[in-house]
């Protein structure tokens, strides 16, 4: 009997250092996973920092650019070319103005009148008969 019990004691104590040696190589094993995942981790929000910082300085520059464009940029210019070089006029209130839609291969009228009061009115009805006599 003692050497039964004997046995089964120390059964049971290789069963607990088996057990134990288990849990400690698991517990090592997910420690190191779990550092790999920190340090993957770690480096894409580095990543991330650095391709934040490249597009606010590309916002940047596309700002500066497009400031730097409208400085160039004379409307005034431009429009007196077009009026010169290709006769054509920029719409008054009164007057219809055709949009071509590409995408439907249609046109669209586009009135530019606002709701106005009457010395406007009057004194675009005198603009029309005074463009009918140049």
């Amino acid at each position: 009997m003692k050497t039964n019990a004997a046995a089964k004691k120390k059964m049971n104590g290789r069963k607990k250092i088996s057990l134990t040696a288990l849990l400690i190589v698991l517990t090592v094993l997910v420690n190191l996973f779990s550092i790999s995942c920190f340090i993957e981790q770690y480096e894409k929000s580095c990543r991330a920092a650095r391709l934040q910082a490249q597009l606010e300085e590309e916002i940047k520059t596309g700002e500066r650019l497009s400031v730097e464009y409208e400085k160039r940029t004379n409307y005034r210019d431009i429009e007196a070319y077009i009026t010169e070089n290709t006769n054509l006029k920029k719409a008054e209130t009164y007057q219809y103005e055709y949009l071509r839609d590409e995408s439907s291969n249609s046109s669209v009228v586009k009135n530019t009148e606002g709701d106005e009061g009457f010395l406007t009115q009057l004194s675009r009805t005198f603009s029309v008969i005074a463009e009918y006599f140049r």
